[in-house]
């Protein structure tokens, strides 16, 4: 039952690891894509303070044109009329341009917003990942552990089933010890009531010698009788002695065995409460090891809710990013109007180049982003 509930526990902290190993593995592709949107959105806004700087410039020229020529000399009246039209063309021009470079700086106020928000959520993303690494290090310590204590477990588990084995030999052993001391002790009784019934047959045959000396007739016949009877009963005596001799050295034989026996039996009691001791100090370890196991159970709850927690976090982030406001639409429509400006009145421009502007614009844009690639790379 034991092995049945560590097999189920290793096998969900194995698929809570492969589970937290690509949540991990999603978050350091947020991460990754979070690093390029914060990336464009940089490259964004100093395409638009570009164009910003541009506006400006273009309106610097349009007011100097303008300045020029109301401080221009008399002309006809016709010339007059077409330098008011012009003006008037040129004045709307630079409203329109005002217009524009107001949207434009708003746009890029809001772009700098943003992309100061994006930063914030990188780094925030980028913490993020370093605690998702730090709590995977743990949940890998806790793994490391909980492998220990399995391998721990099994060593006395062993250890247990050893003990238990000696155990049981143990007892059959101290069984068997204490038959044969049973026995011995019958064996020593019956002898020591054969040993008291010879010396009371002894003191008895004595006795009768005695009396049959004291006898003062004798006849030869009763003299022949008695003698035979009186060697008979030295005989018997003789073989007696020789018997109790014979039941002394077994008695103490037996002594000296039964000594022997309640010493073993003492070696295998002390023996055999070591062995209980283990058994003890087994359980108290297997109920440690239980609780450990309890423990590495909640931190894996704990850890589960901080990383949900982190999801969360990260998903709010994203969600986040993709309400950004885009400044590409208005780059291109500005873009747009200066390209129509430029082919509807080339003349009138003549230190306006729109195409070595867009080169330079884009040469601009490759450098920046050569910058911020040596940036993120130190």
């Amino acid at each position: 039952m034991v092995n049945k509930k560590q097999n189920y526990s290793k096998q969900r902290l194995q698929e809570e690891l492969s589970r937290l190993g690509n949540e991990i593995e999603e978050l350091r592709m947020e991460r990754e894509e979070s690093k390029k949107n914060v990336l464009h959105f940089v490259q964004e806004a100093d395409m638009a303070r570009q164009d910003l700087q541009h506006a400006r410039e273009q309106i610097a020229i349009l007011s100097s044109k303008l300045n020029n020529s109301d401080h221009s000399p008399d002309l006809p009246s016709q010339s007059i009329d077409e330098s008011q039209e012009h003006k008037q063309s040129q004045g709307d021009k630079i409203l329109q341009l005002e217009t524009l470079l107001s949207r434009a700086t708003a746009s890029l106020v809001e772009h700098e917003k943003a992309a100061e928000i994006h930063s914030r959520d990188a780094q925030n993303v980028i913490e993020l990942t370093d605690q998702v690494k730090q709590l995977t290090t743990q949940l890998k310590d806790c793994q490391d552990t909980l492998g220990r204590l399995n391998e721990s477990q099994k060593l006395i588990q062993d250890e247990f089933d050893q003990a238990k084995d000696e155990n049981r030999v143990l007892r059959q052993t101290l069984k068997v010890e204490h038959e044969r001391g049973e026995r011995l002790e019958s064996h020593w009784k019956s002898s020591e009531n054969a040993l008291e019934q010879a010396e009371i047959r002894v003191e008895v045959l004595k006795k009768e010698i005695e009396g049959l000396r004291q006898q003062q007739t004798w006849s030869p016949k009763i003299v022949q009788s008695d003698t035979s009877k009186i060697e008979a009963l030295e005989k018997l005596q003789k073989a007696l002695q020789q018997k109790y001799q014979m039941n002394l050295e077994q008695y103490s034989v037996l002594e000296q065995r039964l000594e022997n026996e309640v010493k073993s039996h003492a070696h295998w009691k002390n023996a055999y409460e070591e062995k209980l001791k283990l058994l003890t100090l087994h359980q108290a370890r297997e109920d440690e090891h239980n609780e450990m196991l309890d423990q590495s159970k909640v931190r894996e709850q704990h850890l589960r809710t901080i990383n949900k927690t982190l999801r969360d976090e990260i998903r709010k982030i994203s969600r986040n990013r993709r309400e950004v406001v885009n400044v590409e639409y208005l780059r291109n429509v500005i873009l747009t109007f200066l390209e129509k400006k430029q082919t509807r009145s080339p003349s009138s421009q003549p230190y306006y180049n729109a195409p070595m502007w867009t080169k330079r614009t884009f040469t601009a844009l490759f450098e920046t982003r050569q910058h911020h690639k040596q940036i993120i790379l130190s």
